[in-house]
């Protein structure tokens, strides 16, 4: 029983003699794999059953918190004590920037403007019309004389509201009356009267005004108040288009001896289409 009791405890002590030899080499095995694959920055984790071995992990690292930042080359502690910590992150962090000569946008701008100040002016155009003239041609003679002169001319056409002349007549009055009245100009030897279905007299029609008033006073010397009234009818009038440039314009003393056969045309200025 007593020699039993003796190997136990033989064995006991073998058996905690190698583990004591083969524990610490297998932590430290896997601390080092651990720190193999933890990436920088990232502080290791130690288990409570780990605590007796750290002292000889971390003799000889430098501390979690210093990092490569933090090391300064031996000699310049000094000049970096005097800078800025403000100014040392913004210029860490400042993105750099490259060099741009002085006065590219300006000197870029005046030759622009200098380019610009060569170019030859642009020629202005101007528009104008002719017109209107009675008949196609009429308007058709003022293309062909300003084709002769290097001009290009288009003809239009449209409704126009024409005086036709003058009337001379005897105002609206009852049947009965303008009865009497046409029985008297007959007895006179009065000629060119006729009544209307409004009852008036007309006492002709009359392309020139000075002739309508001739027999107005004419009329007025037997007793009558006639009137004289212009007429008017829609007629189709004819128009020349012209541009030219305003350095190159035929002057107007050219437009005026070749409209002075059609007194009733003029030039007038338009926007050009």
């Amino acid at each position: 029983m007593n020699w039993l009791l003796v190997v136990l405890v033989v064995a006991n002590l073998l058996t905690f003699l190698w583990l004591s030899l083969h524990q610490q080499p297998r932590h430290a095995t896997e601390r080092v794999q651990t720190d193999a694959v933890t990436p920088e920055g990232v502080r290791t984790i130690w288990l409570l059953g780990e605590r007796d071995s750290m002292p000889e992990m971390t003799a000889g690292m430098a501390p979690a918190e210093q990092t490569h930042e933090d090391v300064v080359a031996p000699g310049h502690e000094a000049s970096l004590a005097q800078l800025d910590p403000v100014t040392v992150t913004a210029e860490q962090d400042m993105p750099e920037q490259l060099d741009e000569a002085p006065g590219t946008d300006a000197v870029a701008l005046q030759s622009t403007d200098a380019a610009i100040a060569d170019l030859p002016p642009q020629p202005v155009d101007v528009c104008q019309t002719i017109g209107p003239f009675k008949d196609r041609t009429a308007s058709d003679s003022v293309v062909t004389w300003l084709k002769e002169r290097g001009r290009e001319g288009s003809v239009r056409s449209g409704k126009v509201n024409v005086r036709i002349g003058y009337w001379v007549y005897l105002k609206s009055m009852p049947a009965t009356e303008a009865g009497r009245i046409m029985q008297e100009l007959k007895d006179k030897g009065v000629k060119d009267y006729n009544q209307n279905a409004r009852n008036e007299i007309s006492l002709g029609i009359y392309v020139k005004q000075q002739i309508a008033i001739r027999r107005q006073k004419s009329m007025e010397a037997l007793g009558y108040t006639p009137l004289v009234k212009p007429l008017y009818r829609n007629r189709t009038r004819y128009w020349v288009d012209v541009r030219e440039t305003e350095a190159d314009m035929l002057s107007a003393e050219e437009w005026d001896l070749h409209l002075v056969n059609t007194p009733d045309s003029r030039r007038e200025s338009m926007a050009c289409p």
